[in-house]
């Protein structure tokens, strides 16, 4: 229960989609952030909080390696929509697979993805609330047969850590999404992408992030296939301050946050393309 506490000191941490008011609206708008007190959540009844605390009490292998599905009808539409969209596409040069940082790409960072990456053909794997548990999941689904990406951004982990998988145990899950996607495509490089900052000003979980990324950092030191970028200083003033204009909930990034993304990675995924 003490790993839980810091729900009640941060306002972003579950995700859930609101009403889809017409079937043929894009309903990758659909997501919008709560706070557990704000709607009146009792954390204890929450799946992933009693699967998780299951886990520890028969001490099993962690969540954070176990694919697993989740169980919510936009989350199953989402997933059969990227299924469906991985047997269509071809030359695909770049593929970006995460949680709603990478999903929302297709909202706030639309403008900025096309001016970025549309010459490459890219692809959108993010899904809104992932963590790397479920990203292993549908990581199992996928057909790659006919896809070949020169470069996969991989960005995930931080929901782990906000429903209170250990920095050891998000590293882990998100090194397994890694060896997969280098199983699924031997030829493909990836660039791993160091967990984001979140929360207005530093905090616990600014913490944890700090130690999950140390050791991600350290597990592809010297695999020349994957290739570990921090950008979170950019993201930050010099008081380690996050503006709204960056991440409107101090967590999910602005056009203006997508942008700097974009900037800050190109020199090593225009290297990369490359290559």
């Amino acid at each position: 229960m003490k790993s839980f506490l810091f729900y009640k000191l941060l306002p972003f941490l579950l995700i859930f989609p609101q009403g889809c008011k017409d079937s043929n609206q894009n309903f990758l708008a659909q997501f919008q952030i709560y706070s557990p007190s704000s709607l009146n959540l009792d954390i204890k009844s929450d799946p992933d909080f009693i699967n998780l605390n299951s886990n520890r009490r028969n001490q099993k292998k962690p969540l954070t390696i176990t694919p697993v599905p989740r169980n919510y009808w936009w989350w199953e539409k989402r997933n059969k929509h990227l299924i469906k969209e991985l047997k269509m596409r071809k030359n695909t040069k770049l593929l970006f697979i995460g949680d709603s940082i990478t999903h929302y790409w297709e909202n706030e960072g639309l403008e900025i993805w096309k001016s970025f990456y549309s010459k490459y053909n890219p692809l959108n794997l993010g899904l809104g609330g992932d963590q790397t548990q479920h990203i292993l999941y549908r990581l199992n689904q996928y057909d790659f047969t006919e896809l070949t990406p020169k470069v996969s951004v991989v960005l995930a982990g931080t929901n782990n850590l906000a429903l209170g998988h250990s920095p050891e145990d998000t590293a882990r899950g998100v090194k397994k999404i890694v060896d997969k996607l280098k199983k699924i495509s031997p030829s493909t490089s990836i660039i791993l992408l160091a967990l984001f900052p979140r929360g207005h000003e530093p905090n616990h979980l600014r913490k944890l992030i700090k130690s999950t990324n140390f050791m991600l950092s350290t597990y592809f030191r010297n695999d020349n296939r994957v290739h570990f970028l921090d950008l979170g200083a950019h993201f930050m003033d010099k008081a380690k301050v996050i503006s709204s204009n960056i991440m409107r909930d101090y967590l999910h990034l602005t056009s203006e946050g997508y942008k700097i993304w974009a900037k800050q990675m190109d020199p090593l995924l225009k290297k990369l393309l490359s290559e």
